[in-house]
């Protein structure tokens, strides 16, 4: 019986996302490279970023020590226009993962880092400030995207296990508003 209301769910959510724009996140073009101590450069669109790893970044019980991006130089057109630093890999994979992507749907290309995987991965987001002319960290933009509409600037996010406790939001440049879910 349980199987058959979580089939029934599934499928009612499916249908309603489905409409007005609605897609799925895993469907869509985001870039995910993966930073090791062997990657000291790439390039991203008409970003370059140089990186430095520091293999004892962070202390560890079971790995003694685990490591991280040190330094990461972000370039526009040869111009340096923002420098991130201490991005550790604190799962211990040997490498930072960072996704790119507009997720503020303003047309310019932000990132994450992911920062955690239990049962469930998390990343830290940045999003380009066009004023500002760097990436900014979003303390509150702490979700996992299941669906966007572009044309609305929705998302909607991810839920943690059998419960349906997906949340909608509007993105407003750089904040997330919360919505009331029909």
């Amino acid at each position: 019986m349980l199987k058959i209301k979580i089939y029934l769910f599934l499928l009612i959510t499916s249908v309603t996302y489905s409409q007005d724009g609605w897609v799925n996140f895993v469907d869509e073009s985001e870039i995910n490279i993966k930073i090791t101590k062997d990657t000291k450069s790439f390039k991203i669109n008409d970003l370059d970023f140089v990186s430095t790893w520091d293999s004892k970044m962070t202390p560890n019980e079971k790995y003694g020590y685990l490591g991280g991006i040190k330094n990461l130089k972000i370039f526009y057109k040869d111009k340096q226009i923002d420098e991130k630093v201490n991005l550790p890999d604190n799962i211990g994979l040997g490498y930072v993962l960072m996704r790119f992507y507009d997720y503020n749907f303003d047309g310019f290309l932000d990132f994450t880092v992911q920062v955690g995987c239990g049962g469930r991965c998390y990343s830290n987001y940045y999003l380009y400030d066009e004023k500002l002319k760097k990436f900014v960290y979003q303390k509150d933009w702490n979700i996992r995207i299941q669906k966007v509409n572009k044309s609305k600037k929705f998302i909607l996010s991810q839920s943690d296990g059998m419960e349906d406790n997906s949340e909608l939001f509007r993105v407003e440049k750089y904040k997330l508003i919360k919505l009331k879910r029909k």
